[in-house]
């Protein structure tokens, strides 16, 4: 179920709930050319909503997954080279995110760090940007948290997705999108703070 659709002068976002895998989306999205017309984008759009609308959760009692951490890596994907030569950059979001972190209390680690920290976790952030027009752009930003877990059923180690957030959109101000990530950076440290009192 959609938890928000936000409608403003800047664009639309769709909220979705925390801890819902959203891979339809990324596989849609990534079909979408650079010279779709709007009303094609928006078609795209309504059918990814409608699927993720019966897409079960896949996550749960993620708050018990975040106590005890107190530091993690931020990993961000790389952005479009179109997308940072509009002003947007890999670096600003690593950056953004970070430094919320930081501001809630957190430890940023770096990868030697995060080596040796208990459960080893790390933030993966993908902000998938496509630019349909001179101005407008289609998003799909995912903020998922991977630690170390294991199998019940047989003590194996895995690397587990244990918290994640994801929001698709469209706008014509890259700022926007900026914004979003840190929205969906302050729900993971909501849920981090109500089980890691100061």
């Amino acid at each position: 179920m959609i938890s928000k659709l936000h409608s403003s002068r800047k664009g639309t976002v769709i909220r979705f709930p925390t801890y819902t895998a959203i891979f339809s989306s990324h596989q849609a999205i990534s079909r979408i050319g650079t010279g779709c017309t709007m009303n094609k984008a928006s078609s795209i759009i309504t059918v990814i909503v409608v699927l993720l609308m019966v897409m079960p959760g896949m996550v749960w009692g993620a708050d018990k997954a975040l106590r005890g951490i107190k530091g993690l890596l931020v990993v961000v994907e790389k952005i479009n080279p179109e997308i940072e030569k509009d002003g947007l950059t890999e670096n600003q979001i690593q950056t953004d995110v970070e430094l919320k972190l930081r501001m809630a209390g957190l430890n940023v680690l770096t990868s030697e760090e995060r080596k040796k920290a208990p459960g080893r976790p790390f933030f993966y952030l993908r902000a998938h940007i496509l630019k349909l027009s001179s101005k407008v752009y289609i998003f799909h930003i995912n903020l998922i948290l991977f630690q170390d877990a294991y199998l019940e059923r047989n003590d194996e180690p895995i690397v587990a997705s244990t918290w994640s957030s994801s929001g698709l959109g469209e706008t014509d101000d890259l700022d926007i999108i900026r914004s979003k990530v840190k929205d969906h950076v302050d729900e993971f440290l909501n849920i981090w703070l109500s089980v890691n009192p100061k």
